[in-house]
Formats: structure tokens, sequence, C-alpha cells
């Protein structure tokens, strides 16, 4: 389901959520977060890679190369090649290939938290960084 509405208001996610259970993808506004551990019904919060993603894409400046943000972007770029591999596949092999992701995973926030405290805190890169580790729970479910 994609819902659209002219306001990011939490009465919005309340009406969307109500008596929802299940799955729920968002792109890391807190509300969402919030309402699904707040729920009496069983709401897992996952969050968009895409979204994580994108905020360290648009971090990049041409005239100043990053090696740290082109590392981060690559170990995302790895996580993406790893789903497009399992498209298809049967849930045992799925299993067995997604086993890598989980080790990227545990490079790549091991990598965040030694990073992050390199960049000041109104920099692009860190704040990319900050929002990452903030909804790590839901970009790792």
């Amino acid at each position: 389901l994609f819902d659209f509405s002219g306001t990011r208001a939490t009465a919005q996610a309340k009406r969307l959520l109500n008596n929802y259970e299940g799955l729920l993808m968002t792109d890391g506004y807190s509300v969402y977060s919030k309402l699904a551990r707040e729920s009496e019904k069983s709401i897992i919060n996952l969050n968009c890679w895409a979204h994580a993603r994108r905020k360290f894409v648009e971090s990049k400046n041409s005239k100043f190369p990053d090696a740290v943000l082109n590392s981060i972007i690559c170990m995302i770029g790895k996580l993406y090649a790893i789903e497009k591999q399992v498209r298809g596949l049967a849930p045992k092999r799925i299993k067995k290939l997604r086993k890598r992701a989980g080790r990227i995973l545990k490079k790549l926030k091991a990598f965040l938290e030694e990073k992050i405290e390199d960049y000041a805190p109104k920099e692009s890169v860190r704040q990319a960084i900050q929002y990452c580790l903030n909804i790590w729970e839901g970009l790792t479910q």
C-alpha cells in the first residue's frame, strides 16, 4: 500500500495504522516507529535502504571526494547486489546468500560508528551517518 496525505501529521499515521498488524516499511519518519512500539497489535517497523543511501549520495561533493563516503555507498551497494541475486530463489538459497548481508551490515555499522566523529555535527556526511544509525534496527530487520 502506498498512501498519500497532504500532511505528515501523527493523526494521519494513526489513521493509516488503525488495526494494522504486520510489517511496516517506512522512510525513517520517527512517528511510524513510535506508533509501532505503542501499538497493541504486532507491527514490525522496517526502514528503507534507499532513503538511507540517498542521504549519503546527496552528501557527495565532486570537488572534494570523500573516501569514507565512497566506502559507505559501496557497502550499501553490496547489500543491493545480494538482494538482486536472491530474487526468485528458493528460501533456503536466499537464507544462505543473506548471511553475507549480515556480515556486511556488521562491518558497515562498525564503520559508521567509527567514522561519525570524523565529521562536525552540521556536516551532511555526519547527518547521513546519524540518520542511518538512528534507524539501524529498522534497516536490519
